[in-house]
């Protein structure tokens, strides 16, 4: 009987470190970025739906990947012009930021709660690396993750130079909308 209740003592060990595990990291394919740019002549709106973003939970680590070329325009022309002109999506086709959230490893993931966080990290754009600091909303529902977050860029910062034939059809400053659903990773 000690021989059966030690082996049963094992099975849950070792199924609750699979549990563990399983849940150490939350991901999608399908997450959001809008880009903004207000100008004096036109607005320039972006979207791109197939954001990749993994986060583990354990190393509060964040990391999130855009296809350059997924970025969806109003018009045929616009997108053309931002992937040959300004961000040279065959020289780089993707942005990515790496970084953590702040303040969230003291919540639990197995209550459901809304929190403005502090997020920091590295965001690399047209080739260049800058930090970037900011706040988000961060909302956990069930074991899944909502990461909305809202900030702005520099075009200089980055080397995305605008031609002056039509430096008035493009802001210097570009407002950036995230959106992530992040659920539990299934390999």
């Amino acid at each position: 009987m000690i021989k059966y209740s030690i082996i049963l003592f094992y099975l849950v060990i070792i199924n609750q470190g699979i549990f563990v595990s399983a849940q150490s990291k939350l991901f999608t394919r399908a997450g959001r970025v809008v880009f903004y740019s207000k100008a004096a002549i036109e607005d320039i709106k972006a979207v791109n739906n197939q954001v990749s973003c993994i986060y583990e939970v354990e190393s509060n680590r964040l990391i999130a990947n855009v296809l350059i070329k997924a970025f969806e325009f109003e018009k045929t022309l616009m997108q053309q012009h931002f992937n040959e002109n300004y961000l040279e999506s065959d020289k780089y086709p993707k942005a990515s930021f790496k970084g953590k959230i702040n303040e969230i490893q003291n919540l639990s993931f197995k209550s459901n709660w809304t929190k403005t966080l502090e997020f920091e990290g590295d965001l690399t754009l047209h080739g260049i690396t800058k930090d970037l600091k900011s706040t988000a909303m961060v909302t956990c529902n069930n074991g899944s993750l909502t990461v909305a977050v809202e900030f702005y860029i520099f075009l200089k910062d980055y080397n995305i130079k605008i031609p002056s034939t039509v430096i008035n059809n493009i802001a210097e400053k570009v407002q950036v909308k995230v959106n992530l659903k992040l659920d539990e990773f299934k390999k």
